[in-house]
């Protein structure tokens, strides 16, 4: 039988024996990473003293032997704990000699520890303090949990070993994956676990969730809500905290002795990023990626590292967020990045970094210029054939074109990532098929909004069939699609009357939701709250206002109390349930009703639009045209009076901006209010 051959890079362990199962530790993590590396044609060896041969010849010292057997790694990992270690420092000058020879020594790192007070030996406390004189200003990191190690081993080793476009290291639900298999937590990173920002956000979540587990009713509500908060807040942050060590890691392969990274690294692991960012100031990385880029090609490392500074830069702004620039301090140097990076990047790195730009810029409402980078990459993944990459940055390019109404564009792109999943699905279904769903949902909102109805319900029957084949093995996973396809679909059946179609749809959407609330209550009670609330759109629209009011008041109860604890994200809810159910009372003359849910819902929408008023004067205007109606109904024609006035004249100040989006309502206010007057003059 054939044997298969790897490329094999060996890493050699010190430490004395008090760190025992530290090693083993690292050696287990090897194993689990190996069984997807080897797959790829890579193998990791790990040398340390354990696993020499007994019975090697010892006519000099077996430590002689395994001097000469470290100068045959590639890299060495030295770990240092409460003693110095006779040996471990004689491997460590080894390593260190080896390492500024032409040998085959590529990188050596030097981990300390933590360790309490008190518990280090007189000659350790000396040696680290020597540390940065004896070997030439390198400063030794330090760790609470070798997974730390590990995590900075395999980033480095990802990176170095160039197999970025077959092994990807990403993070998900705070596990660290390689290729989908988890080999550590972001917790343990050694950027996270000094970091204090990061530390408070943890130890935020465990309260809450501690707090939960006695608590009750409203509190209960308001904790779960708090708690969903916090959540989201530590994920944005591992994220950052995640880019931000691939970053520098990066930049440490090709040099490994950058002080200014090194100290903004120690900064950014205390969550001091604002000090990080002042040691890489802006005007003195655009000044040293000039100076490199004029160079010859023998310096195209250093052109890399420069823009890799750039980049952490960038990714340090986002995690600061100082002030209200630093969006465009982030698109300005996402720009001069991408062109310093054209004459040295790798063309699959570049491709990495311009999707990474074309992300920021359509996350911030720059199309025009995300679009050309989505395009740009594009074009290397279809020349690579790398099809996964390709329906991926369809998707997003679709999405964008979907938001700025070109949906000729969108429609096309989707269909093209539609037919790339189908085909991946095919062999590995277990990996793609949600992708098709995925899809086929994105589709289906597009051809419902340009209202090729039956194009749509066909896409969204065949995403809800997939989801639901999936949540049988995986519920946890894909009940929640099921109830979101579910939801889009009720309110196309909804939008082309088929009102029974739509009432068994959202019933069964809510019934998913109303089961994944009593687990996970934070998550999942918005969802419960707007799925009521398009039920009662619906009963109120089939004159069950009996049911209806029901729905609406159930509803407004949950966004009450979320906004009690998250307003900014819930008061828009609440305002919009009170509409909803004054519109509902008007329908029944309960007028006493509907003019209190009215004011309530014009307070807030008012507070919401001295903010925001781009978003929220569109309300404003709504509710103000409603209330005139009640008014007229109630024959209070001073008040419907005042009330259209109010509304025309946000009408009217909109449509100097968008003519063709509230160039209607200013005709129908105006309409309204003529007729008011035409009432009052023949009273």
């Amino acid at each position: 039988m054939e044997q298969k051959t790897y490329s094999v890079y060996k890493v050699f362990l010190a430490s004395s024996n008090e760190l025992a199962d530290d090693r083993k530790h690292f050696d287990d993590n090897i194993h689990k990473i190996n069984h997807v590396l080897n797959g790829l044609g890579y193998h990791i060896e790990v040398v340390q003293w354990e696993f020499l041969d007994p019975a090697m010849p010892d006519d000099g010292r077996s430590q002689d032997e395994y001097n000469r057997q470290l100068k045959d790694c590639d890299e060495c990992i030295v770990l240092f704990w409460r003693k110095l270690g006779k040996y471990t420092k004689e491997e460590l000058d080894t390593a260190y000699k080896e390492k500024y020879s032409d040998g085959r020594l590529s990188r050596l790192t030097v981990y300390f520890k933590d360790s309490a007070p008190g518990s280090i030996t007189p000659e350790l406390k000396l040696f680290r303090k020597q540390f940065p004189q004896i070997h030439n200003e390198r400063y030794p990191s330090s760790y609470r949990s070798i997974e730390s190690v590990e995590s900075d081993f395999l980033l480095y080793f990802v990176q170095r070993e160039g197999i970025t476009t077959s092994a990807r290291v990403t993070l998900s639900d705070s596990q660290i994956l390689l290729n989908g298999k988890p080999v550590g937590e972001i917790s343990k990173m050694s950027l996270a676990y000094g970091n204090k920002p990061y530390q408070k956000l943890l130890n935020d979540v465990a309260e809450l969730e501690q707090g939960l587990q006695s608590a009750k009713g409203t509190v209960r509500l308001a904790l779960n809500t708090a708690l969903e908060g916090k959540r989201k807040e530590l994920q944005e942050m591992e994220e950052k905290l995640f880019a931000i060590a691939q970053t520098i890691m990066r930049i440490t392969i090709d040099d490994p002795d950058d002080e200014q990274v090194r100290q903004a690294k120690d900064y950014a692991a205390e969550g001091k990023f604002e000090e990080a960012l002042a040691l890489l100031g802006e005007d003195e990385l655009i000044a040293e990626a000039q100076r490199l880029s004029a160079l010859a090609a023998a310096v195209k490392n250093k052109q890399r590292v420069s823009v890799e500074k750039i980049v952490l830069r960038i990714q340090l702004l986002s995690a600061a967020k100082s002030d209200n620039t630093w969006v465009q301090q982030c698109i300005n140097l996402y720009r001069q990045a991408v062109a310093f990076a054209r004459p040295c990047y790798a063309p699959f790195d570049l491709a990495s970094l311009v999707f990474s730009q074309a992300t920021f810029l359509q996350e911030n409402n720059q199309f025009k210029e995300a679009a050309e980078a989505y395009l740009e990459v594009l074009s290397y993944l279809r020349e690579q054939g790398d099809l996964p990459n390709v329906a991926t940055t369809l998707n997003n390019l679709a999405n964008l074109h979907s938001d700025t109404h070109d949906f000729k564009a969108a429609e096309k792109e989707y269909q093209e990532a539609l037919a790339i999943y189908r085909e991946l699905a095919k062999t590995t279904p277990e990996a793609y098929l949600p992708d098709v769903a995925g899809t086929l949902n994105n589709l289906a909102n597009l051809h419902s909004y340009t209202h090729d109805f039956k194009t749509a319900e066909k896409e969204y029957q065949e995403a809800l069939a997939i989801y639901k084949e999936l949540a049988q093995s995986t519920p946890e996973a894909y009940l929640p699609d099921v109830a979101m396809t579910l939801n889009n679909l009720a309110v196309l059946h909804k939008d082309t009357h088929d009102f029974k179609a739509a009432e068994e749809e959202y019933r069964e959407a809510l019934g998913i939701r109303r089961e994944l609330a009593k687990t996970t209550p934070e998550a999942y009670l918005p969802y419960v709250a707007g799925t009521l609330n398009n039920l009662a759109n619906l009963h109120r629209n089939t004159h069950d206002f009996e049911a209806a009011e029901e729905e609406y008041q159930e509803a407004l109860g949950i966004r009450r109390e979320l906004a009690k604890t998250t307003p900014e994200a819930y008061l828009p809810n609440v305002a919009t349930t009170l509409n909803n159910l004054a519109i509902l009372h008007c329908y029944i003359h309960d007028f006493k009703a509907a003019e209190k849910e009215y004011q309530e819902a014009l307070a807030k929408y008012r507070e919401l639009a001295r903010t925001t008023p781009e978003a929220y004067l569109p309300y404003v205007a709504i509710t103000l045209y409603n209330m005139a109606i009640l008014f007229v109904q109630q024959e209070q024609y001073g008040d419907a009076e005042k009330a259209a006035e109010e509304s025309l004249a946000i009408y009217q100040q909109m449509a100097q901006k968008s003519e063709s989006a509230f160039g209607s309502d200013v005709k129908n206010a105006q309409q309204l209010l003529d007729i008011i007057r035409k009432v009052m003059q023949s009273a």
